[in-house]
């Protein structure tokens, strides 16, 4: 069990959504070998480009760090020339290879093969040539991004108890963040998992407020009374209207409103709309709890 535990908080400190739309998605770094033969750094980049629109035109969500690796090797066979009329032609056929695996176990969870063809003047454009076939909506390329997403979903529900109560266990420490980390890296798929996360993910938000939100008024009091009303807004835009300090940031809000110019006032006057709207509170609190885990995860990184 601590291995299993150990592993998920790799596994959730690394996999967390970058934006409020990849919230529930699936995460994948791509990730190329050191070193491959045959390839220019151009054309190393070319292919990076193209598994990550591979992953994200399928539904997944690709990030720098991610505990779930899209790895993509392309090895030569073969490299002939052909009489082309006025000038040669070279032709190329190489051999793409993708596989997923876990970051920290090196867990092999999926894998594809794939063979290209390219031509050009030379074999550096035959190969860029071979590169740019490489599609994301091809039949075996998306059948092994569905395997993978299939695999990682079950991976998720298998160990739902794990992740939830580890959570658990890090807010009865008040480690919020870290909690908000594991719960968010649990991906909508997982459906007898993510309603349970998503849950746990606002009660601990409520939590990390509860604890800081003292903090966060007088901060804010603080900018504002500067006049630096931008710096203050973004402050209380982390307060959530739940927590115990909701009814002086409403008020803050409400006063400040005030004194600002015509254009800064819109933007106060939505913060308090959130007071009051259900739907606007439900995407403030998305914005903020994906702010407050991201912000862990890169204190996490940088330790």
């Amino acid at each position: 069990m601590t291995r299993i535990i150990a592993t998920l908080l790799l596994l959730c400190t690394t996999a967390l959504a970058q934006t409020r739309e990849d919230i529930g998605k699936i995460m994948l770094s791509v990730t190329l070998p050191p070193t491959m033969e045959g390839l220019t750094e151009a054309q190393q980049n070319q292919l990076d480009i193209k598994c990550i629109q591979l992953a994200t035109r399928n539904g997944m969500a690709t990030a720098g760090s991610s505990s779930f690796l899209l790895i993509p090797t392309v090895t030569i066979l073969e490299t002939n020339v052909a009489d082309g009329g006025m000038k040669q032609i070279t032709v190329v056929n190489a051999e793409l290879n993708l596989t997923v695996a876990q970051t920290g176990t090196k867990t092999v969870f999926a894998s594809a093969t794939k063979k290209i063809r390219g031509s050009g003047a030379t074999q550096e454009a035959a190969i860029t040539n071979a590169l740019s076939t490489i599609s994301s909506s091809d039949a075996t390329l998306t059948t092994f991004i569905n395997t993978t997403k299939e695999k990682i979903t079950d991976y998720y529900a298998q160990h739902c108890t794990d992740i939830t109560h580890e959570a658990d266990a890090l807010m009865k420490r008040k480690e919020y963040e870290g909690a908000l980390v594991m719960l968010l890296s649990v991906p909508n798929a997982a459906t007898t998992c993510y309603p349970q996360a998503q849950k746990m993910a606002v009660t601990a938000y409520t939590a990390y407020e509860n604890q800081y939100c003292s903090r966060q008024i007088q901060e804010a009091r603080t900018l504002i009374a500067g006049r630096h009303f931008d710096s203050g807004l973004a402050v209380l835009r982390m307060v959530d209207p739940g927590c115990k300090c909701s009814k002086d940031a409403s008020e803050l809000i409400s006063t400040t409103a005030a004194k600002v110019n015509a254009e800064n006032k819109r933007a106060w006057d939505a913060l308090l709309k959130v007071y009051s709207d259900e739907v606007a509170l439900e995407h403030h609190r998305l914005d903020a709890i994906t702010s407050i885990a991201l912000s862990a995860y890169k204190s996490k990184r940088k330790r």
